[in-house]
């Protein structure tokens, strides 16, 4: 995994520049997902998709985000990607940083404090973005236990149970209109995690047989059977249930980290 320029956007509540940082190129050696279906690619890093702002401190999510362009390469060379007749030359690469963007800091995700505060917010004003908050929150209160080193098993606070079990409904509501495997597969994990085994177990016998499934239902089934409630790693899967959503999101990430804006234009 390399790093490519910087990519500078504007706070949509207070205007102030604040970078992000691109790939210049990844690839899929480090993944990893767990069983509430979380995933991480220590090879290709993702930017934080809500953040708070350095200046107004508001929350606002990356991809509503103005981009107002990108930092040129230190060395002064144009930088590239690959374009329908191969590598090409990004557009403005060769254009210096403005003033205001060299001292603009790097976006901050959220900590634990922040997914709770950003849950009162007005950036959960539909509920596909209120149920991508909750999900958030709910990977983030599973952090903690992600290493498997860990002997002891740490507990989530009252209001992040409150989050999972929210979040429990908008799946159930979720697999009634669709019987997405995937939305049943969550839900029988947010059982495991609040102690519900049975329920688990249950819920397990809804997942229909897709492919690259398997693994999860094999790992919830023997975690609920032990009555254990802590998030594991998943050996032998290749993707999380949720990733064709989650493919979709990247592309628009990806589409959205190659927007150069005209400078001219922004200025007439």
């Amino acid at each position: 995994m390399t790093f490519g320029p910087d990519q500078v956007i504007a706070c949509p509540r207070c205007g102030a520049p604040e970078r992000v940082f691109t790939l210049a190129s990844s690839n899929s050696l480090g993944f990893a997902v767990w069983t509430d279906g979380f995933s991480h690619n220590s090879m290709a890093w993702k930017p934080p998709e809500i953040v708070a702002c350095h200046v107004c401190n508001g929350f606002f999510w990356l991809e509503d985000a103005p981009v107002l362009g990108r930092m040129p390469n230190e060395d002064g060379s144009p930088e590239m990607w690959l374009g329908e007749n191969g590598f090409e030359e990004v557009p403005g690469s060769r254009d210096p940083a403005l003033p205001e963007w060299e001292q603009a800091p790097k976006i901050r995700g959220l900590g634990t404090e922040g997914y709770r505060l950003a849950l009162g917010s007005d950036v959960v004003a539909t509920p596909e973005r209120l149920f991508r908050l909750r999900l958030l929150t709910y990977w983030n209160s599973n952090h903690r236990n992600r290493n498997q080193r860990r002997k002891k098993v740490r507990q989530k606070v009252p209001w992040e149970t409150q989050n999972l079990k929210a979040l429990l409904e908008m799946r159930l509501q979720r697999f009634a209109e669709g019987h997405d495997a995937a939305d049943a597969i969550a839900i029988a994990e947010m059982h495991r995690e609040l102690g519900a085994f049975q329920e688990c177990l249950e819920w397990l016998e809804r997942v229909e047989d897709v492919e690259g499934i398997a693994p999860f239902v094999e790992k919830i089934r023997e975690l609920a059977k032990e009555e254990s409630v802590c998030v594991e790693w998943v050996r032998g899967a290749s993707f999380a249930p949720d990733d064709r959503k989650e493919a979709e999101r990247m592309i628009r990430m990806l589409r959205r980290s190659r927007e150069v804006p005209d400078r001219a234009e922004d200025s007439a």
